[in-house]
């Protein structure tokens, strides 16, 4: 299997900052959650999404009706995502 990186913008809200003026470690779990579908596209049974290009097409050879479930998450926090008006640059 290739390794390929690929690299997407995701817009940062003001509602995603907490008290010090850093994005939340509950929006940082968003915001990567938002990155995985840009990047592998929504699963098959996503309500209004048919047509919707992918750059890693994940779920284009799965059945209709076939659901996404995230078993489990690890995030290893190297340092706060500090609140800003940029997006925040994802590599998937």
């Amino acid at each position: 299997m290739s390794s390929r990186k690929v690299t997407v913008e995701i817009p940062l809200r003001w509602g995603d900052m907490d008290a010090y003026h850093h994005v939340n470690n509950v929006h940082v779990v968003r915001i990567m959650e938002e990155a995985r579908i840009a990047v592998f596209g929504p699963p098959p049974a996503a309500p209004g999404t048919e047509g919707v290009d992918a750059p890693i097409p994940l779920f284009t050879h799965l059945p209709e009706g076939t659901q996404a479930l995230i078993a489990e998450n690890h995030v290893k926090y190297r340092a706060p995502l500090p609140y800003r008006r940029t997006p925040a640059r994802v590599e998937v």
